[in-house]
Formats: structure tokens, sequence, C-alpha cells
């Protein structure tokens, strides 16, 4: 029950992290924006297509993964040993949270042209990044979780016991 609930905190602090990250490059952007006009925002393209991109690969890459390691476990469910030792390192997870962050700030100075920010496109994407991460999450570990393997351990048991 612990890393379901850690789960949920970490898609809920990436969800505020991801709106606070937002306003403030929203707000740098703004300010820059103003000081140095269409010439300050030069360039940037490219950047920011790379995070995105970094961001998008790194978040396919961690959910075919996990989509992966689950089906295998639901085939070889009573093979905990081996589910356990697939898990990516935390630092994946780390690295893939930063990226939504830095994302977001990337996001917030591109809409810096806008009087006033978008609420649909703010809460938008900080609910599709937190919930991709929360989603990955939820599937990398199927026993805790709302995405669960519960019937497949049934069924192993009762074919257990139908062999005494």
């Amino acid at each position: 029950m612990g890393k379901i609930i850690l789960s949920a905190a970490f898609a809920l602090f990436l969800f505020g992290g991801a709106l606070a990250c937002l306003r403030f490059g929203w707000r740098i952007g703004k300010r820059r924006f103003q000081t140095e006009g269409e010439v300050g925002q030069s360039g940037l393209g490219a950047i920011e297509g790379a995070i995105f991109g970094l961001m998008g690969l790194l978040i396919a890459f961690t959910f075919t993964g996990a989509a992966t390691r689950f089906h295998e476990r639901r085939d070889l469910s009573t093979s905990r040993l081996m589910a356990s030792r697939q898990h990516p390192p935390l630092a994946v997870f780390l690295m893939l949270g930063l990226l939504v962050l830095l994302s977001s700030l990337m996001a917030g100075i591109g809409m810096a042209k806008a009087e006033k920010q978008s609420p649909l496109h703010l809460f938008g994407f900080a609910a599709i990044m937190s919930l991709s991460f929360y989603l990955i999450l939820d599937i990398e570990y199927p026993r805790l979780g709302l995405v669960r393997i519960d019937s497949f351990d049934q069924a192993l048991v009762e074919l257990r016991a139908s062999m005494n």
C-alpha cells in the first residue's frame, strides 16, 4: 500500500510542480518578451523541441518497458524475484520527473506572448504529464495499484490446489 500512496503523491507533486513551472516559465518569458521583444524568443524552438522530444522518448520507453514487464509478470506471476529485478532504476523515474518539470518551464516560457495563460492548457498539460507518470508507476507495481494481476495470482493458487 505504501508504494501506491507514494506513486500517487509523486504524481500529485508533479501536477503541482508542472503548474508552478508553467506559471514561472510564463513570467520569465513575459519579462524577457517585454525587454527583448521577438528577438528574445528566437532560437529557442530547437531547444524546446529537443527537450520535449527527449521527454516523449523517455515516457514511451518507460511505458513500453513497464507494459512488457506487466505482461511478463502476468504470465509468470509466481516468479516474484524475476519481476522485482526488472524495475527501472530510481534514476530513470527521477529523470522523467525532472523532464516533466523542465518541459513545463519551457512550455510556460513559450506561452509568454499571451496576456493571460489558458487554464485549459495549463491544467491539461500538467494533468496529462502527471497521469502518464502515475500510470507508468502503477503498471510497474501491478500488485499495489489500480492495474492489478491478482486474478492471475488466484488462478495459479487454484491450479496449485487442484494438483494436491
